[in-house]
């Protein structure tokens, strides 16, 4: 895999019924669910591809949760962390998804203007 590009997107929510139909309707996603070795996990499809899930039992406002693919998570935390940014630990998608690759959770904050 090459370094650099988004590869899995989340939605925080704990409203699934909700986000379910309104991606759905809004961008034409269906959804395929699996058991991910600690229950029902939905992921979203664009055409064939899984482009990204739905982790239920978020308390709160609902957000997005982007991955991004690096060649060497330890190298990509180091230079993180020299470049200002914090690392806050393990994904916390790995609390839901053991299956997954090794993974770390950056914070950073953007703010966008439109």
């Amino acid at each position: 895999m090459s370094k650099g590009y988004f590869v899995w997107n989340d939605l925080m929510t704990s409203d699934l019924a909700a986000v379910l139909p309104f991606y759905q309707g809004l961008l034409g996603w269906t959804t395929d669910t699996s058991d991910m070795g600690t229950g029902p996990y939905t992921m979203f499809k664009a055409g064939d591809k899984h482009i990204g899930g739905v982790t239920p039992g978020h308390q709160g406002q609902p957000y997005w949760v982007s991955y991004i693919s690096v060649d060497d998570v330890d190298a990509a935390c180091k230079q993180i962390e020299s470049l200002g940014g914090r690392i806050m630990g393990a994904s916390p998608l790995h609390a839901v998804v053991p299956k997954l690759p090794r993974c770390a959770a950056e914070q950073q904050r953007i703010d966008l203007e439109l």
